[in-house]
């Protein structure tokens, strides 16, 4: 079981990653995260699919 602490930090990680709010953590959340941290970091093309396929395998 899981303390209240714990579950505040989980329910915040999970609202983090849904990025469209749809109660699912799907491709198209990651896809927007990596999207967003290219702009936030000015990469280009190559970081990009980098970054994608990292995800896509965790």
């Amino acid at each position: 079981m899981l303390t209240d602490v714990q579950t505040k930090k989980l329910t915040r990680y999970f609202q983090v990653y849904d990025i469209d709010d749809d109660g699912a953590i799907e491709a198209s959340d990651f896809d927007r995260i990596i999207e967003n941290v290219r702009i936030l970091h000015g990469e280009g093309g190559n970081g990009h699919s980098e970054l994608s396929g990292a995800y896509r395998e965790l």
